[in-house]
């Protein structure tokens, strides 16, 4: 059974003579999931400021794990508040608005406890990545996430969707290989957007192989036997690289802002070359470029 983390005793929040709170009592446990349900007017947001510690209640007692916090400020405090209107930095995507808190953070110099040091961007990047991990995939899926994120009004949702989804097929609290976690987004996007299928299973081989030259070749990927001597050419023996066919523009893809954009599958494919030996010393994401004319060749070593 899950321990109690948050607990209000007796809390009272009265404005002038006006009560909105009347001694109410709340157990919340870890990782409990609660709604709090009522009309306009009868105190919920002001139990979760409360809670946040953007209001301190006229009395009574707000405890977080055992230990009372009514004077505790509220960047002092474990807890996260998402208001109504999203305090988010709309110039900044998913990962770079939770990476912001973090840019914050300072902590003392091992060397010199009076100094304050910021965290490497390494340890951000590892923290980011792990608390977005079953939900974003640890940023593995940029290009499939970015497509996803034009069906959400807000792509904070795509959070509460994926975690009950999850859930749901019982896969909280499980170690999945990476290709197992391409195969549960995919079934996640199975459900919820049907009609682009095929153009997820593509923007997901892109995000594979853009991670790292794959060993084993994803079962929803384009079988790769009639293009084997154009791989040969562009892969020779020696060198770290994949081609990969295309029959949806990336492109366009990447600079998509509505569904609307979307591009249409093409009647032949484009090819991309992703060099491993030229990885990004920052994300150790490999090169990707797009083979100019790389169609018509593999016309030509068929026929050669």
């Amino acid at each position: 059974m899950s321990k109690e983390l948050i607990r209000l005793t007796d809390c009272v929040m009265a404005f002038d003579e006006d009560i909105v709170l009347d001694k109410i009592n709340l157990s919340i446990k870890d990782k409990e999931f609660l709604t709090l349900l009522g009309p306009s007017g009868c105190g919920k947001t002001t139990t979760l400021r409360i809670i946040g510690g953007f209001q301190t209640p006229t009395s009574g007692d707000v405890l977080f794990d055992g230990v009372r916090i009514n004077a505790v400020p509220p960047h002092k405090r474990t807890i996260n508040t998402v208001f109504q209107k999203y305090a988010l930095f709309p110039h900044l995507n998913v990962y770079e608005n939770i990476a912001f808190g973090l840019r914050m953070q300072r902590r003392p110099d091992p060397q010199d406890p009076r100094r304050k040091l910021k965290l490497p961007e390494t340890e951000i990047r590892a923290r980011v990545e792990e608390m977005l991990e079953v939900y974003y995939n640890s940023m593995q899926f940029q290009m499939t996430i970015k497509v996803l994120e034009l069906t959400e009004k807000n792509p904070f949702e795509i959070f509460l969707n994926l975690g009950e989804f999850y859930e749901e097929q019982g896969l909280l609290a499980m170690s999945h290989s990476r290709i197992r976690r391409c195969e549960i987004l995919l079934e996640y996007l199975q459900q919820k957007d049907p009609s682009h299928c095929e153009l997820y299973q593509e923007t997901m081989t892109f995000d594979l192989y853009y991670r790292e030259n794959m060993k084993s070749r994803p079962r929803w990927a384009t079988d790769l036997t009639a293009y084997k001597e154009l791989s040969r050419h562009y892969c020779p023996k020696g060198k770290s690289a994949h081609l990969e066919p295309f029959w949806y523009d990336m492109e366009v893809i990447r600079n998509s802002k509505a569904l609307a954009d979307y591009p249409k599958k093409s009647e032949k494919p484009s090819f991309y070359l992703f060099s491993y030996q030229q990885r990004s010393p920052l994300n150790g994401q490999a090169k990707a470029e797009l083979v100019q004319g790389a169609d018509d060749g593999n016309e030509r070593c068929r026929r050669e």
